[in-house]
């Protein structure tokens, strides 16, 4: 891994390299997360990329301070990681995840932080959590959960702080949405974009009344009704969609709603 290093992303060199694998420049999702980057980079968010000495990024890992984090979580005091990836899978299980991760727990312990936090799930299908096995091994224990399979993993640096947890009331905050379809988003995940411009189509086409509701500041997402909260879809108070689906995934969500 000697030909290996991880470089700081700031709005000097915003352009030069892909943002989570989306290297295409006219892509919507690139533009989308361009300019939400430039806001974030201010506001204290780390964004890193695993480079090879010959240019290509094979990794990255997204993280902020808890304050600023696009998670629902309450993790005073803890980084909060929003993405940790590495790319392609033969070079997946050779260190390089961990690389990004101690990047992330070494800032936190400069600043003087609690901790490390990171939402994970035990089932990730169709999800675009992060893996909960590299944490695990790395020392995280879990801190909290939630339905319906949710998981709060975090590394305290002194046993005395108190462990993050996630909110208690997410069933309150669904009680705002508790007629119609609402759609949740944000441009915190460039891959959000494309599904969700398919899926507003398929609303249009079928004549489907709907919220759509965008997520501008890092406070809105701490308090959206479900843990990952960039993307969600609920039905009459109901989450029928706790991450991001595909515009065929959709669809069939309409016909189990009965939509």
């Amino acid at each position: 891994m000697s030909n290996v290093q991880v470089i700081d992303v700031n709005t000097s060199n915003l352009y030069d390299f892909a943002h989570c694998f989306l290297q295409n420049h006219k892509h919507p999702g690139y533009i989308a997360k361009t300019a939400w980057l430039k806001k974030r980079l201010h506001e204290g968010l780390r964004y890193k990329l695993l480079v090879r000495d010959e240019g290509k990024w094979i990794g990255f890992i997204e993280y902020a301070p808890a304050a600023r984090t696009w998670r629902a979580v309450k993790a005073k005091g803890y980084m909060v990681i929003h993405c940790i990836w590495t790319y392609p899978k033969s070079i997946q299980h050779k260190g390089y995840g961990k690389m990004l991760l101690d990047t992330c727990i070494k800032d936190a312990q400069a600043k003087g932080m609690n901790g490390v936090a990171v939402v994970t799930r035990t089932s990730l299908k169709g999800t675009f959590t992060a893996k909960r096995d590299l944490f695990i091994k790395t020392g995280f224990k879990l801190a909290d959960s939630s339905p319906p399979d949710h998981e709060l993993l975090a590394m305290k640096f002194e046993k005395d702080v108190p462990l993050p947890k996630f909110p208690e009331d997410f069933t309150e905050r669904l009680e705002k949405y508790k007629k119609g379809l609402t759609i949740i988003w944000s441009n915190q995940c460039p891959y959000i974009g494309k599904s969700l411009g398919e899926i507003f189509e398929t609303v249009k086409k079928k004549g489907i009344k709907h919220k759509a509701i965008e997520l501008k500041t890092a406070r809105e997402a701490q308090a959206a009704p479900t843990p990952y909260a960039v993307f969600s879809i609920i039905y009459d108070g109901k989450v029928v969609a706790d991450h991001m689906v595909s515009n065929t995934r959709f669809k069939n969500i309409l016909k189990e709603i009965s939509l």
